[in-house]
């Protein structure tokens, strides 16, 4: 298989199957929603079969990666996914933010597909909420979008140049 037959190529890998924890590269246009769908399973299946230590290596290379970049280093106002199960680990992230004394805002779902940026102080604030997944106590305000600087946000894999397949539901990209 040439490059150019390929919809992803891994930008760190030299292997021919896309890895869902590294960039990925486009070489041809959007797959189709069909082509989505099936490039979903194949990354969730992929990322399930990542063993705990190479999950862990990648978490603390991304999280350092990440924390050295110009973006975070200006935002003083960082949103970001609570991580679930085998996704990328946000936890870290969370604590090395809130210790450099940034303000952390993590999604609350207000309805299907609907969410808000909730500022937290710590990961104390968090309770399980809509979905089962972990969001901030309902006292809690929300913060605008406009006051945000940085979204870090779920990802199932991206190219060099920022376009990214999430995991469907389009929430991250409506807000």
């Amino acid at each position: 298989m040439t490059q150019e037959d390929r919809h992803f190529w891994p930008a760190s890998y030299p292997s021919e199957a896309p890895s869902p924890r590294s960039s990925l590269m486009a070489t041809t246009p959007a797959p189709t929603s069909s082509a989505k769908a099936q490039l979903r399973a194949a990354l969730l299946a992929q990322r399930a079969a990542l063993s705990a230590r190479r999950c862990s290596e990648a978490d603390a290379a991304i999280l350092e990666q990440l924390l050295r970049t110009s973006h975070y280093q200006a935002a003083a106002t960082i949103f970001s996914y609570v991580s679930v199960g085998d996704e990328v680990d946000t936890r870290g992230l969370m604590r090395a933010a809130l210790s450099a004394g940034k303000r952390v805002c993590v999604p609350r779902c207000r309805s299907l597909g609907q969410m808000d940026a909730v500022a937290i102080s710590s990961e104390a604030e968090l309770v399980e909420g809509s979905y089962g997944l972990l969001e901030p106590r309902a006292e809690l305000p929300a913060v605008a979008p406009k006051n945000i600087e940085l979204i870090i946000v779920p990802c199932l894999a991206a190219t060099r140049d920022g376009l990214r397949i999430g995991y469907g539901g389009g929430v991250y990209d409506r807000y």
